[in-house]
């Protein structure tokens, strides 16, 4: 984790973020008649910043581009279809939930947000590739939808049970979403651990299959009395 910390803190992603900063500051007082409602300016504020700051981690990690245009149509779905999941899924799940909460509190319009952020994640992951910056993976892309998604939820069920409180009551389509919301996050989040044990279950088969090609039971009691 202090690798991340001191890559973040690097001078020129601090030039980012406050570039970040200054530019949702900027764009809140600039659509501030059109936002109209205190808690509507808040929101634009957070998701902007939110936005900046997963291009800021995605595509200013490094000091230096190169052009790769060859690298955009390969790509990597051996992590996926093995189901590998390491710190960085993990933080690509977290860094999209910000903008997938605060997007949805802003628009309130669930699947909409995270419509944008799959085709957003995938522009992402292209001038990765394009740039140098890194693979483009489709795992990265999973996670970072399911990231949105999550935040998505959040946002739209904390945007109901405010009106609850507020209201006493619940409309039966906002609530429609939050129930829809939540089956297709179960969906993806059940599925894809299914998809990667039964993958990763048939790779272990393979190889062992691939180890002892060839043996027979006498090879065994040969090599268990050896062994004994």
């Amino acid at each position: 984790m202090s690798s991340y910390i001191s890559y973040l803190l690097r001078p020129h992603m601090i030039i980012i973020l406050v570039a970040v900063f200054v530019l949702a500051a900027g764009g809140t007082w600039l659509f501030r008649d059109r936002l109209r409602t205190r808690s509507r300016l808040v929101w634009f504020f957070a998701t902007v910043v939110s936005v900046g700051g997963l291009f800021q981690v995605t595509l200013f990690r490094e000091e230096s581009w190169g052009l790769f245009f060859d690298h955009i149509f390969v790509w990597d779905t051996d992590s996926l279809m093995k189901g590998i999941i390491g710190t960085d899924t993990l933080l690509n799940i977290v860094l999209f939930i910000p903008a997938g909460l605060f997007a949805t509190l802003l628009w309130r319009h669930p699947f909409r947000v995270s419509g944008i952020a799959v085709l957003v994640s995938t522009l992402v992951e292209c001038f990765q590739a394009v740039f140098g910056i890194g693979s483009n993976a489709v795992l990265d892309i999973v996670a970072n939808s399911l990231g949105a998604l999550f935040g998505s939820w959040l946002g739209w069920a904390s945007y109901l049970g405010y009106g609850w409180v507020r209201n006493k009551k619940v409309d039966a389509a906002p609530f429609a979403k939050l129930v829809t919301t939540i089956a297709i996050l179960a969906g993806i989040c059940f599925g894809g651990s299914a998809l990667g044990a039964g993958v990763r279950q048939e790779s272990l088969a393979n190889d062992l299959e691939a180890a002892f090609a060839g043996t027979t039971f006498e090879d065994y009691k040969a090599w268990d009395s050896a062994e004994n």
